[in-house]
């Protein structure tokens, strides 16, 4: 056996150890979950439970099981939305949290069945689509301090916000879940903003036809037959630019 052989080999036996501790993380994650029902509990709950995703969450990418990221990641979201309102939204939060803590349930049979988690997928999909409501899905690509600015201009208004800074997930996001408008820094981590707007339109999957919006601080050089809908720079009227477009996808997904 060769060297890449011995690393493969030792790779795979990691991964499998991951898979086989999985339960037993995922029993913690439902006790955190089913503990923030008790108000003398609800915050520390809260804190260990957001902890042990983002934990689960990096694991997984770590191990190549991309369908646990994209649980988790969805995960956080709606934990995050709790905002320490505990009282008034955690009978709800709580049963969409336990759906998702049954989907990751599920992962270590699809991998030992040569590793198809299209069904997984297809669940979270329907999933985030009964969660979503009536708010539109925004998807932003880009470092924490722009996305922060566009989430708080975005206060009031029917759109969900989900921020990833790896274009590599953010493609794998848009080709398994549903959104309405793409918004992508060109300078981001393993794929830029312009290669992952392209790659989703030259995809199959539904989100091909939202519109997109590229964001540079520098100009570009656009050679690609496929193109942004939307190219602005990154200036003091970014956000005037944007304005227009956030109006119009929440007047849509409203009117739907």
């Amino acid at each position: 056996m060769d060297s890449r052989q011995d690393i493969q080999a030792i790779l795979t036996g990691l991964r499998d150890k991951f898979l086989l501790d999985l339960p037993e993380r995922l029993n913690d994650i439902e006790d955190a979950v089913m503990a923030m029902e008790d108000e003398a509990t609800a915050v520390t709950a809260f804190d260990e439970l957001y902890r042990n995703i983002h934990s689960l969450k990096g694991s997984g990418g770590t191990h190549g099981l991309h369908i646990i990221t994209s649980i988790c990641h969805q995960m956080e979201d709606s934990v995050a939305e709790l905002n320490g309102a505990f009282s008034t939204h955690t009978s709800v939060q709580v049963t969409t949290l336990l759906a998702y803590v049954d989907l990751l349930r599920q992962v270590p049979d699809h991998a030992a069945l040569g590793n198809d988690f299209s069904t997984l997928t297809q669940a979270l999909n329907e999933l985030s689509l009964s969660n979503s409501g009536k708010e539109a899905q925004l998807l932003l690509v880009m470092d924490k301090t722009l996305s922060a600015a566009i989430k708080s201009r975005l206060k009031g208004k029917a759109i969900k916000v989900t921020v990833i800074k790896d274009g590599l997930l953010a493609l794998e996001m848009l080709l398994g879940h549903r959104y309405d408008m793409l918004i992508a820094s060109h300078y981001i981590d393993m794929l830029n903003g312009q290669a992952l707007i392209a790659a989703l339109k030259l995809s199959d999957c539904d989100n091909k036809k939202i519109k997109t919006v590229l964001v540079s601080t520098d100009p570009l050089q656009m050679n690609n037959p496929v193109q942004p809908d939307f190219i602005f720079n990154k200036d003091q009227a970014l956000f005037a630019k944007l304005e227009p477009l956030f109006d119009s996808l929440g007047h849509h997904v409203l009117q739907q």
